[in-house]
């Protein structure tokens, strides 16, 4: 029994030498170094590095350097986003004469009314929470950093009036969408 068992190891350490000794060829290549480009639309931002004016006579016989070239290095940099205040006046005009009639100027409509959000801040919001990931907390803990105190229930009420102001179009799509997939599926096929 055990010389079976002796037997068959020996037989298989034979053909896992027989497949070491046996080489595959492999064609020879080169790794490519990919390095990412940098768009070519995006604004540049020229920065000069210049030596003091004390280094720019040589050292052997006193004359002044000029410039030969330069070397460049391009970095990508990123700028916090910028936070300002809408600030909102509604001039008011009245008439000189009679002063009897006065008109305000009507403000623009606003996606909530009476709400310290902007369209751009509510777009931002929307866009970290749903595009990003990023819960609201999170957010209120960002806007914290940079000074400015936000509630997570504000944040998440502002979503839900985004939300109900886009379920319209949600809506139309939805129907424009399944009523093509009606047709298209419904429509029988004509045959030659």
């Amino acid at each position: 029994m055990f010389v079976e068992a002796e037997e068959d190891e020996s037989a298989s350490s034979n053909t896992e030498v027989e497949s070491q000794d046996a080489t595959v060829t492999v064609a020879a290549h080169q790794r490519k170094k990919h390095r990412e480009s940098i768009p070519a639309n995006l604004p540049r931002v020229e920065i000069i590095h210049d030596l003091p004016e004390e280094q720019k006579v040589c050292p052997h016989d006193g004359s002044v350097l000029k410039q030969i070239g330069f070397e460049s290095h391009e970095q990508l940099d990123v700028i916090p986003a910028k936070i300002q205040v809408l600030h909102h006046k509604r001039l008011k005009y009245a008439c000189p004469c009679c002063e009897g009639f006065l008109i305000t100027a009507s403000k623009p409509a606003q996606p909530i009314d009476k709400s310290i959000a902007s369209p751009g801040l509510l777009a931002s919001v929307a866009t970290q929470k749903y595009v990003d990931a990023l819960p609201l907390y999170r957010q209120t803990d960002i806007f914290k950093r940079i000074g400015i105190e936000l509630d997570r229930t504000t944040l998440a009420n502002w979503m839900i009036r985004c939300g109900q102001l886009v379920q319209p179009l949600i809506n139309l799509i939805h129907e424009k969408y399944w009523i093509k997939t009606f047709f298209t599926q419904t429509r029988p096929e004509c045959k030659p």
